[in-house]
């Protein structure tokens, strides 16, 4: 028997994305696997600062509101 794990939830951190390659990235997830990603990418010098979150359907219909 094959067992197939699908994720719900993603966490990367330390993701050095520039905030286009972030919405190019949320497009992406959404329109192929069905994962709403949220991204906080730093707007300092320091790029590692940036983050992000994937998460799929259903449970992305639960956040409510996100404070850039």
């Amino acid at each position: 028997m094959l067992m197939v794990y699908v994720p719900r939830v993603l966490s990367l951190n330390d993701t050095r994305l520039s905030p286009s390659n972030a919405k190019f990235i949320f497009k992406n997830e959404h329109s192929q696997h069905h994962f709403r990603s949220y991204w906080a990418c730093s707007s300092s010098s320091r790029p590692h600062d940036d983050v992000g979150i994937l998460l799929r359907n259903p449970l992305y219909k639960h956040v409510q509101t996100i404070n850039p």
